[in-house]
């Protein structure tokens, strides 16, 4: 060793390991997959190397080599967001993606939104006291107008059976005229 690099102790070496089975033609179709179909996760691309090139390879290493060909996970990035932000959120498809960096990873999908429906119930010790259905969210004052309509008819004054309501601590439970209500009819 030291008549070769001057030294007893040897240089350090920047190979670690065996050599890698994943070839620069690999990596350059991983790249492409990635640009093609963001949306896929490790284990599919994993299964996808397996078949296409004959090759197993480990989900860790995967995302190092992914890495390495700077390719990063990201928000999937869609026309459908700059329309309408509030579509994002509420969509069936995958939100994470992985693309090229500096680049958005991409996904087309026609996002078909149905009908949502809410559902407000009094539970008593008996079963349901009251319940109603509502289209879409359900604000304070139809949580207001529920308490008063349909469930304070079944309430009796306090010390009785049915004399105490317990809410949460949801945003439109804490309506104040909702507690004056019903702190007034005794309950």
């Amino acid at each position: 060793h030291f008549d070769t690099h001057g030294s007893v102790i040897l240089p350090p070496s920047y190979l670690q390991g065996r050599p890698s089975d994943i070839t620069m033609e690999i990596r350059e179709d991983l790249v492409q997959l990635k640009q093609e179909s963001p949306e896929m996760f490790l284990d599919e691309i994993q299964e996808w190397v397996a078949v296409a090139h004959e090759v197993a390879i480990s989900r860790p290493q995967l995302h190092q080599i992914l890495e390495d060909c700077a390719v990063s996970y990201k928000r999937l990035h869609r026309a459908a967001i700059e329309r309408d932000k509030a579509l994002y959120d509420q969509t069936i498809y995958r939100h994470y993606g992985r693309s090229v960096s500096e680049e958005h990873a991409t996904i087309p999908a026609n996002f078909v939104r149905g009908d949502r429906y809410s559902l407000v119930a009094a539970l008593g010790v008996e079963g349901y006291a009251a319940a109603r259905v509502v289209s879409g969210s359900v604000d304070s004052d139809e949580f207001f107008d529920f308490i008063v309509s349909e469930v304070m008819p079944t309430m009796n004054p306090f010390p009785g059976d049915r004399s105490v309501i317990i809410m949460d601590n949801c945003a439109i439970h804490k309506l104040e005229a909702l507690h004056e209500v019903v702190e007034g009819m005794g309950i």
